[in-house]
């Protein structure tokens, strides 16, 4: 039984670090995920690209998928993707959405079907189903929260980094609850990140700091609730950046550059900027150490392939 997914990375709008309430643009950077159902019990795992990169997190999605469907098989997994690792760009939560929809999707071959549902003047959409069991984007999501939880890669639980990834568009959730509080599309503008050489891996992160400022970020969040989901994203990026002692520099360039948002994504390093006109932070940016990664914002939800 096989079957592949993609999911797409994201861009922190506000940090749920302080106070749990969270949100997180899509991007169109993107994870695929491969797998392979095989007899036995033996979980085998691969990033192409980062061999040396830890796979404890997608065999844990892939444990999570198996057991919450009620299948008991081994498989082989690989995953495949241009969001750099641990830069605050959504790598792990892109990771398990790709791994537990691409479970999900070889479950669906042999013991389940697909039906085909249409809103509107919409395209239409496959819907999966296991035994009588719908595949439901959001317990999707929820999977793979629980499985970051198993191998320690996150905080907060990601709830909202990973709702991003899944549903594209920007979401603000609650966290501690696993619930969405908004949902919308966004305008598909360039995104532009400066990538440092630095790694920072959320499981790791002094964040005592950034607690002191949960009335500034609760505030970030309800400006983004509000609808201003672009200032949310400088305030928080700009608060997140003095918490962790990560260089504001960027980010002013990239607002003197034009850029309509420019912030620290999730615990950094990487800067994310908004922009209509990229070339003008790409040039303000052409100085720094690191790499650019030129993108645009992602409306599209992830999917089964």
């Amino acid at each position: 039984m096989e079957s592949s997914a993609v999911s797409y990375g994201a861009a922190t709008v506000v940090a749920a670090f302080a106070s749990g309430k969270g949100g997180a643009v899509s991007t169109q950077l993107k994870t695929f995920a491969n797998v392979n159902l095989t007899k036995g019990k033996k979980i085998e795992a691969e990033i192409i690209g980062g061999p040396k990169e830890d796979t404890t997190l997608l065999k844990a999605c892939v444990k999570r998928t198996l057991d919450f469907y009620g299948f008991n098989f081994g498989c082989r997994i690989e995953t495949e993707s241009d969001i750099p690792i641990a830069r605050g760009l959504k790598s792990s939560s892109a990771a398990a959405n790709a791994a537990c929809l691409a479970v999900a999707g070889a479950l669906c071959k042999e013991h389940g079907h697909v039906e085909q549902t249409r809103l509107g003047k919409s395209p239409p959409e496959n819907v999966y189903f296991i035994g009588k069991k719908r595949v439901d984007a959001l317990d999707v999501v929820k999977l793979g929260v629980a499985a970051a939880f198993d191998a320690k890669v996150t905080v907060t639980g990601a709830f909202d980094d990973a709702a991003a990834s899944m549903l594209g568009g920007f979401v603000l959730t609650d966290n501690a609850k696993n619930v969405i509080v908004r949902r919308g599309e966004m305008e598909e503008l360039p995104v532009i990140i400066h990538v440092p050489k630095m790694r920072s891996y959320s499981g790791k992160v002094d964040l005592s700091r950034l607690m002191l400022l949960k009335r500034e970020v609760d505030f970030a969040w309800e400006e983004a609730r509000k609808g201003g989901v672009y200032t949310a994203l400088t305030l928080n990026g700009i608060l997140t950046a003095n918490a962790l002692n990560l260089s504001t520099e960027p980010i002013f360039q990239a607002l003197d550059a034009g850029a309509i948002a420019a912030g620290i994504s999730g615990k950094g390093p990487s800067t994310v900027a908004i922009s209509r006109k990229p070339e003008d932070v790409v040039a303000a940016w052409s100085k720094l150490p690191g790499k650019i990664i030129v993108t645009k914002l992602n409306n599209k939800k992830a999917e089964i392939l």
